[in-house]
């Protein structure tokens, strides 16, 4: 999950998932506007419940909260100590 989206990992290759690694690929089901996530067109119908909305939205919560207290990580790789 990031603060705007929520991707599924799915086996299943289709022109509009992402390859990610191993066969395995992300597909979007929710983005976040206003303040909630909306479903897609393709949302599976568990995803568009009320409560699954209600878990989506407190996790983010809690991720947005998390990130926003913990320091950046250390640029480690030759680019960002080059470019940094």
């Amino acid at each position: 999950m990031l603060v705007k989206t929520l991707c599924i990992a799915t086996t299943k290759a289709r022109a509009h998932r992402i390859y990610l690694a191993d066969g395995i690929f992300a597909d979007l089901h929710l983005h976040y506007q206003g303040e909630s996530f909306r479903p897609l067109a393709w949302t599976y119908p568990d995803y568009r419940t009320p409560v699954a909305l209600a878990f989506f939205n407190q996790a983010r919560r809690e991720s947005y909260l998390q990130l926003k207290r913990e320091p950046p990580p250390e640029k480690t790789d030759a680019f960002s100590r080059k470019h940094g």
